[in-house]
Parts: C-alpha cells; structure tokens; sequence
C-alpha cells in the first residue's frame, strides 16, 4: 500500500528480535519513532546496511541482539518529542504472547493510537531485512531421530511494528474475538457487519473509507471478505493476511486496541483485547491518496488441472484433481506430489492417529494457483487447499 500525499504523512516500520516480549517491543517501538522522525525532518536515523542480515541460522542469539540494537538509534535527551502515531499494525511470532504485546503497546503508545496485530510464522521482512531469531532446534524423540510431526517450541522470535503518522487522518479499530465461531461456512458474521457498519456511520461526515486491514485466523477469508464489501461497500480497498504459526497448529492469534466483553474466543484486559480465532478490521480514512498492488513472486508452470472434487461442506479442502493427461481424477496429493516432481512427499512422515502429515514447507515455493481469467495472465496464489494430506 502506497501512501501518496501531504509531506506530513508519513510510514515508518521496525522490528525488534530480542526473547523478551516486553523488551522486543519497547525497542520496536523506540526504532519506529527515531524512523518517523527522522523522516519528518529528513534526518537518517542510523540502521543496519543492507547486506547485512538481521538473522542467520549460526548466528548466536547474544550475537543476533547486538544486531538487533545496531538498528536501535541511540537515545537523544535533546530530541524533539515523538511524532503522533495515527495508527499501528504489529506482526510478531507466536514466541511473544498476545496479550502482552498489545499490552505493552498500549503502555508505549498511550490511550490515544488504536493498534492491530497478529502473530507471523518466523518472522517479517522489514525495510529490506528478514527480522527472525534463530531457527529450531530438531526436536528429539524417544529411540532417536526426529518426529516430523512433534509440535516444537517456537523460539523463532519477532516483533515487527509499522507505524503511520497522520495528522488529519482518522483510523478506527473494529474486533470480534469469538471471530466466526458458531457462524456458519459462508454465511455472513452479523457482529462483524454490525460493527463495521457502525464504524462507517461514526465517520460518515468523512465519506466512504479508503481502505481496510484484515486480521484473522485461517479459514473462512471468503466469506469475511463479503463482510467487509457488505458493510464498507466493494470499493473499498482490502489488505491483510490470515493469523499463523510456524507449524500450523493453531498457535496463531489476534490483539487489538478494540473490542467487546471478550467473546469465546477472546479476552479484554485494560482496553486491550486478545483472541485466537478473533477478527480484527482496521478501516482508514487517511488524509491522502491511497494505492494498492500485490505480487506473489511465482510463476505459471507447465502443470495445470480442474478440482474434481472438494470435501463436502468445505470448498477449501482440495480431495481430487483432474490432471488433464487422461488418467481422470486422481487424490489430490497424488497429483500434487508429480507436479513437483515427487519432491512433496518425498521422506514425508505422517501422524499415526490421524494419517496426515504436514505439507506447509515443502508446498510453500511451488503453491498451487488459481486462473483469475482474461488476457491478463493472472493468478491468484495459493489457491485455497488444506496444508495437510
């Protein structure tokens, strides 16, 4: 997303690897600022050069923090005051927990900034840098080796903040911790509509919104996404990204500076709300021109095929493809495997009580893709399938 207006708007990120969460994220918040500032008054805050990576797989963690506080500008008693934050979005791995990372947030950014976040697998690209702690270690099992399918600790540690100031903008945090819970597939979260639309009423004085954010756990994006068009209206732009986890175990979740009595997936705690199947809506109304672009970095392959069939009830789970070489429909995963040259499988261990196994790595650079149709050539990437087979 582009900004593109007065000089006074402006965005900054930074991003913080320290273990502790409260300390990750004061010193997120320290970079955001000095980067903010010195924007506002063209002054180059000191960072990291460029070919210098903020996380390698050797590298010790003491080694990491003192990259880490190379990108920290040095205190400044003489410093101008800070520049008002107008809004915050966080990213931050499912090391730090929720709650205290919007708590935290709050306490740093005081009670006037509404703020949004969610939890990222691994880690963020920030200003041209990956900001990750170190990788896991291989989880041992009883006999030796390794279970591929163990649920390991999550030490990837990352804290990631961007930060907009703007002055005549206005921003408005929506969030529904118990997210689409009880909510049928496809049919519409009416708590979610009701409350974008009394967001949009709030403000109707300063027209339609220019764009939204979309935070929230995996599955079900479809259909929130006809909330937001019913209750915003289909012009409005829409940005985001589903909750993670490093090993799709259902780790991930939301924080915001809004919300309700807490929900069944969610809890309030000193105006700062937490869930882990929450939907959390930014809706901006920023004082200059917004424009958006998307890629995803992939290209087409020789390998193509129609979905044969789905999982009833849940058009997301992928169970047959047709792969167009005569042989007819076969499992999903056969086809898949082929199409990478048997690279998907391949040593793939499967979870003995329920016969599936974890495919989110290895199918991560060679997605499956959808057709969007037209001259165009586009693809929307990943198509929607289950991580697992």
């Amino acid at each position: 997303m582009a900004l593109n207006g007065a000089r006074s708007v402006v965005v900054a990120a930074a991003g913080s690897i320290l273990a502790d969460t409260e300390e990750a994220v004061a010193a997120a918040h320290s970079a955001l600022v000095a980067r903010l500032r010195g924007k506002l008054t063209d002054a180059t805050p000191r960072a990291v050069p460029k070919k210098k990576a903020l996380a390698r797989a050797a590298t010790a963690p003491a080694a990491l923090e003192r990259e880490h506080d190379a990108m920290v500008p040095p205190a400044d008693a003489a410093a101008p005051p800070p520049p008002p934050l107008a809004l915050v979005i966080a990213a931050f791995t499912t090391h730090h927990d929720a709650a205290l990372v919007g708590t935290r947030l709050r306490a740093l950014l005081g009670p006037a900034p509404p703020f949004a976040g969610t939890t990222t697998c691994r880690g963020a690209a920030v200003s041209g840098h990956w900001v990750s702690g170190p990788p896991p270690p291989t989880v041992a099992v009883a006999g030796g080796g390794a279970d591929a399918n163990a649920t390991p600790p999550e030490p990837y540690r990352s804290v990631a903040l961007w930060g907009l100031h703007d002055p005549g903008g206005c921003y408005e945090v929506v969030s529904v911790p118990e997210g689409r819970a009880g909510v049928a597939p496809g049919a519409p979260c009416e708590p979610l509509r009701a409350r974008l639309a009394a967001a949009k009423a709030a403000h109707a004085k300063l027209g339609e919104p220019a764009f939204a954010v979309l935070l929230g756990p995996p599955g079900g994006e479809e259909a929130t996404l006809g909330d937001l068009a019913a209750a915003l209206g289909d012009g409005v732009r829409v940005l985001g990204g589903s909750s993670a986890d490093c090993h799709v175990r259902g780790r991930w979740a939301q924080v915001s500076s809004a919300g309700g009595a807490g929900g069944a997936g969610g809890a309030t705690t000193g105006g700062v709300v937490a869930s882990t199947a929450g939907l959390v809506v930014v809706v901006g109304w920023p004082s200059c021109e917004v424009t958006t672009a998307l890629t995803s970095g992939f290209r087409p392959t020789p390998f193509a095929g129609t979905v044969a069939a789905v999982a009833p009830g849940n058009p997301r789970v992928v169970l047959s493809i047709d792969g167009g070489d005569g042989r007819g429909p076969r499992p999903a995963g056969e086809v898949y495997d082929q199409w990478t040259g048997g690279n998907l499988k391949r040593g793939l261990a499967y979870d003995p009580g329920t016969g599936l196994a974890d495919v989110l790595a290895r199918s991560s650079f060679t997605p499956l893709g959808e057709p969007l149709g037209g001259a165009s050539g586009r693809w929307r990437v990943p198509v929607n399938t289950r991580n697992y087979f």
